[in-house]
């Protein structure tokens, strides 16, 4: 025979099953059993622990100047390696400069990219292009 909630036994069922809810909750609910949920009290994470390019931009942009001082430098940047970890890379004109490059700059690899030089296109007239090559070709007056 079941108890039905009016009875004596019923309702003592009852109110334990609401008093035990709660604790089952809390322990559902905790990433860790032995901790309860609450505020975040962890130390919050430098720059560099929650993005890898941080600390790698840091260098970079310390030793930038004394990268370019090579005149087969063309540029420095900040990408990916070969082995796909964050590293300064230093875009040359042609092989010969990887010599010079040192492989680490403090604690960051550095790796030597051949792009050749660059240069800029003088801009270019109307190429037949809708609007005249480019930018708001069809502008309009707000007034």
């Amino acid at each position: 025979m079941g108890s039905s909630p009016r009875s004596p036994s019923g309702r003592r069922l009852a109110v334990a099953a609401l008093l035990l809810l709660p604790s089952v909750f809390m322990l559902g609910c905790a990433e860790q059993p032995d901790r309860t949920t609450g505020p975040n009290t962890e130390p919050n994470l430098s720059a560099a622990a929650q993005d890898p390019f941080a600390h790698v931009i840091e260098v970079q942009n310390r030793n930038t100047a004394r990268l370019m001082a090579r005149r087969e430098v063309v540029g420095v940047g900040t990408g990916l390696a070969d082995d796909g970890t964050p590293a300064i890379i230093v875009l040359a004109k042609g092989p010969h400069v990887a010599a010079a490059i040192p492989r680490r700059v403090e604690d960051v690899a550095v790796q030597v990219r051949v792009t050749g030089e660059f240069r800029a296109f003088p801009p270019q007239a109307n190429k037949g292009k809708p609007g005249g090559g480019g930018g708001n070709g069809g502008k309009v007056d707000l007034k």
